[in-house]
């Protein structure tokens, strides 16, 4: 893993992707078009799960079970909801929604 800074913040490089970091932690959404965010980090088929900007320093990694209706995971209640951080020694937040899978 090889990581450096720049004017656009932190970056890692793993696996070939490059992720912008906050605090030492992969960033939830990206904020510079030439890096990515924890989803380049995360391998999965997108053809069963979907991932939905949630706002803020959140995303949603789940399966959108009315797909093509719409692109949202988090109505369906069945997703991983990743919450950045600012703080290194504070780590980033997982929580799990399971009451509709």
């Amino acid at each position: 893993m090889e990581s450096s800074t720049g004017n656009a913040g932190a970056t890692v490089t793993a696996n070939g992707q490059t992720v912008e970091v906050r605090a030492g932690y992969p960033k939830a959404v990206q904020d510079d078009a030439a890096n990515w965010d924890i989803i380049n980090l995360i391998q999965f088929d997108t053809n069963v799960f979907t991932v939905q900007d949630a706002g803020g320093n959140n995303v949603y990694i789940g399966y959108n079970l009315d797909a093509p209706a719409d692109v949202n995971v988090s109505d369906n209640n069945c997703y991983a909801r990743y919450t950045e951080t600012n703080d290194p020694n504070t780590p980033p937040v997982v929580t799990a929604v399971v009451t509709g899978c």
